[in-house]
């Protein structure tokens, strides 16, 4: 048993379309672009409540690689390096090992956090550091302001199958309109 599908009006939309290959191109490349950057909003709305960062921030943690002519594709890819801690809504508390040592805690999804650092609740300046020592410098340990957890981390915690399914819809719902607009655009054949 052969089932044969057919769609009516394809071979006109196609008459219309065939001359318009740098058009159809264009709105290729601004779908793709306008739905990565709905992607990236998905992820960064519920990262913000979570973590109370910036959302200026997070979007410079979660960069955009966007589609070009040469390269139909964008991307939405979190880094992977630490955060500095005063990008998060933190807080120390004291760990019971010594007076000078608090641990950070940041926020995070379903609570807190532990940061990689400390806090000297007696120093002049209560700030978010930690040590790192250096062997290649000669064995140097210098200290830096303290990290957090990635983007990347954040992402996979946040993690939802139904983002998937919304970018999937708003690219179609966004090809269509970008098509509508460049058909209506068109001049008539017997114009």
């Amino acid at each position: 048993m052969s089932t044969q599908i057919t769609i009516k009006g394809l071979d006109e939309v196609m008459a219309i379309l065939e001359p318009l290959p740098r058009e159809l191109s264009r709105a290729a490349i601004n779908t793709l672009n306008k739905g990565a950057t709905a992607a990236r909003k998905l992820i960064v709305d519920p990262a913000v409540q979570a973590t109370g960062m910036r959302r200026a921030a997070l979007n410079g943690q979660i960069p955009i690689q966007r589609a070009t002519s040469r390269f139909l594709v964008s991307r939405v890819r979190p880094k992977s390096s630490g955060i500095p801690v005063p990008e998060y809504k933190w807080q120390h508390v004291a760990t019971g090992k010594g007076p000078t040592r608090h641990r950070i805690l940041v926020g995070w999804p379903g609570g807190e956090k532990v940061a990689a650092g400390f806090v000297n609740p007696f120093g002049s300046y209560q700030a978010p550091i930690s040590t790192r020592r250096y062997a290649y410098r000669g064995d140097m340990t210098t200290m830096t302001v303290a990290l957090a957890p990635s983007a990347a981390a954040l992402r996979k915690v946040l993690y939802q199958i139904p983002e998937e399914q919304t970018t999937e819809r708003f690219l179609m719902t966004e090809i269509e309109a970008q098509l509508v607009r460049l058909i209506a655009g068109r001049p008539a054949a017997d114009e």
